[in-house]
């Protein structure tokens, strides 16, 4: 696993079968602050957790958060998974499975490459 940054994760990873989108309402001072509280208390990753992005709202207090899992055994085994915030808002969280009978279809029904 690399924790180098990027813009936006890669949705077509091949080795992500699940993907987990939430999305927050926060009252904090920015919504980066509470990007950066999402993972603040962690000493690592948990396993199975393949990558985890946050995208921030224009509004400047919506945060979109979008991680990604090696198998439906990691995701069940690592919740509850670190993601409360003081002062935000879970709004709706859902969990996409790729497709096994078509694996060039991602998660999210996103087409492959």
């Amino acid at each position: 696993m690399t924790s180098e940054p990027s813009l936006l994760p890669r949705v077509d990873r091949p080795d992500a079968e699940f993907a987990v989108v939430s999305s927050w309402q926060t009252r904090l001072a920015g919504v980066q602050i509470a990007a950066q509280a999402l993972t603040a208390g962690w000493t690592s990753w948990p396993e199975g957790l393949l990558s985890r992005t946050c995208l921030t709202g224009l509004d400047g207090q919506s945060l979109l958060e979008y991680a990604q899992w090696r198998d439906e055994a990691s995701l069940i085994a690592a919740r509850p998974v670190p993601t409360m915030l003081a002062g935000a808002t879970l709004e709706w969280q859902t969990a996409y499975r790729r497709d096994p009978h078509d694996p060039s279809r991602v998660p999210c029904g996103l087409g492959g490459s």
